[in-house]
C-alpha cells in the first residue's frame, strides 16, 4: 500500500519547472514572459516587472532615484535609467578623471585662472609665499610676495592678492603694494578678492577708532583702487559676474552693489546659515552661497536650499555650476538640475573655463578634467527615456490583471 501512494504522488508532480516557449527553440522559465526586441534579441522578463516594486531578480522597476556613483560600479557621474526588462541602462553613466597639471611640495590651496585664447588656460597659485604660473602646460615659479596670501584673483596680464594687511598686484615680474585705507586712516584686514570683466573687487574689515568694527569694499583695475563702500558689517567673502558685485560676511549678511555704486543690504541669511564660506554670482538673479552645512540659492526675495553638499563654487557664463563638496563629492547643476560625482577626494578650490574644462586644487596638486557632464542627459531626459522604453507586453499585462 505504501508503494501505491508513493507512485501516485510522483505522478502528480513535475521534476522540471514550467517553461514558456518563445519560438525558435528559445524558452523562458516559469514566472516570466518572452520579450523580443528588434536590436537585442529575445529576453525573459519577470511578470512582475512594471508593478513599480523591485522584486527578486529585478535591478529596478520604475524611475531610478540613485545616481551612477551610488551603484558600487566605477562611474563618476550620470544617472541610470530603468529598461522595460527591469534592468539598469547605464548608457548615461560616465567615467572621467582629473589629470595632474602640477604637483609641488606645499599645499596649492586657492588659485585663479583665465583663458588667454579659447582652450588655452593660464593659471596662477601660491606655494607658500611664492607665486606660480601654468602657461602652455609648463609651470614656472614667479616672484615671492613675502607672506602667503589669503586670496588671489587674476585677469590677463594682472594678478591681485590680499594678505591680512596688504592689497598687492603682480605685473611685469614684480609685486606692488597698494595703500588703501578707511576714511579715518585705519588699514583694513583684507579677507577676499575676486575678478570680473576687467576689474578686481576686494573686501576687508577693521576695528575703527570712532565707530567700532567696519567693513570696506574696493574695486579697481589693479593700478588704481576706488573705495566703494564703508559700513558697519565685517566683510569676509565677495562674488562677481559682469557688473554684479555681492559681498557678505560670516554672520550671513549679503550686500549687493546697485547701479549707483551704493551697497544696500541684499539679504540676511542668519536663519539659514551660521557662516558663509563661499559665494558665487552665477547671474544677476542667481547667487549661490555655501555655509559649513548647506548650499543655498538666492531667488527673488528668498533663499532656497540646494541638493548639493556645500563647498567652493565655480560657474560658467552659461550658468553651469560646480560645487566641490566638503564630503568629497562634486556637485553639478545644469539648467537648475543637480547631479553629483564621488571619489574625487576633498578639493580646496575649483574653477571652470568657458569651454567646460574644470580645474581644481587638491593638496599640493593642480588638476584638470575636460568637459564634465556637458554631454550627459539631464535627470528629466533620463526619466523620459525610461518612459519611452516601458512598452506594453500583452501576456505580462494580462497576468497583472489576473493578479
Amino acid at each position: 500500500m505504501r508503494l501505491v501512494v508513493a507512485f501516485v504522488l510522483c505522478a502528480a508532480c513535475k521534476l522540471e519547472p514550467d517553461t514558456v516557449e518563445c519560438g525558435d527553440g528559445f524558452t523562458c522559465p516559469s514566472g516570466t514572459a518572452c520579450l523580443a526586441e528588434p536590436l537585442d534579441g529575445v529576453h525573459c522578463v519577470s511578470l512582475l516587472c512594471g508593478n513599480g516594486v523591485i522584486d527578486p531578480g529585478e535591478a529596478c522597476d520604475g524611475d531610478v532615484e540613485t545616481g551612477c556613483v551610488d551603484l558600487g560600479l566605477p562611474f563618476d557621474a550620470g544617472r541610470p535609467a530603468c529598461t522595460n526588462r527591469c534592468t539598469l541602462d547605464l548608457s548615461t553613466c560616465e567615467q572621467f578623471g582629473f589629470r595632474s597639471l602640477f604637483e609641488g611640495t606645499e599645499r596649492v590651496g586657492k588659485f585663479c585662472a583665465y583663458e588667454a585664447t579659447p582652450g588655452d588656460v593660464v593659471a596662477h597659485w601660491f606655494q607658500g609665499d611664492r607665486l606660480w604660473e601654468l602657461r602652455g602646460g609648463t609651470a614656472t615659479e614667479l616672484a615671492a610676495l613675502g607672506v602667503p596670501p589669503r586670496d588671489l584673483a587674476c585677469l590677463p596680464g594682472k594678478i591681485a592678492a590680499v594678505t591680512r594687511d596688504a592689497l598687492a598686484t603682480y605685473r611685469d615680474g614684480a609685486w606692488k603694494l597698494h595703500d588703501v585705507r578707511f576714511a579715518d586712516g585705519t588699514t583694513p584686514h583684507w579677507q577676499a578678492i575676486t575678478e570680473s570683466d576687467d576689474e578686481f573687487t576686494a573686501v576687508g574689515w577693521a576695528s575703527l577708532i570712532a565707530s567700532g568694527y567696519g567693513g570696506i569694499m574696493v574695486a579697481g583695475d589693479g593700478d588704481g583702487w576706488n573705495v566703494e563702500q564703508e559700513n558697519a558689517a565685517i566683510l569676509t567673502v565677495v562674488g562677481a559676474r559682469g557688473g554684479t558685485r555681492i559681498a557678505g560676511n560670516e554672520h550671513g549678511l549679503l550686500y549687493k552693489r546697485d547701479a549707483n555704486g551704493a551697497w544696500p543690504l541684499l539679504s540676511n541669511m542668519t536663519p539659514f546659515v551660521s557662516t558663509i564660506g563661499a559665494l558665487c554670482v552665477v547671474a544677476i538673479d542667481d547667487v549661490l552661497a555655501s555655509s559649513t552645512s548647506q548650499l543655498m540659492r538666492w531667488l527673488p526675495n528668498t533663499w532656497a536650499s540646494q541638493p548639493a553638499t556645500p563647498g567652493p563654487i565655480a560657474a560658467t557664463a552659461q550658468g553651469t555650476v560646480f560645487v566641490a563638496g566638503n564630503d568629497g563629492t562634486l556637485g553639478h547643476r545644469d539648467r537648475y538640475v543637480w547631479d553629483r560625482a564621488a571619489g574625487l577626494g576633498l578639493l580646496d578650490d575649483i574653477w571652470v573655463s568657458s569651454s567646460g574644462a574644470l580645474h581644481a586644487s587638491r593638496a599640493s596638486e593642480l588638476l584638470r578634467a575636460d568637459a564634465l557632464w556637458l554631454d550627459l542627459p539631464t535627470r528629466a531626459t533620463s526619466h523620459a527615456r525610461h518612459a519611452s522604453q516601458r512598452v506594453s507586453h500583452p501576456e505580462r499585462d494580462a497576468e497583472h490583471r489576473r493578479r
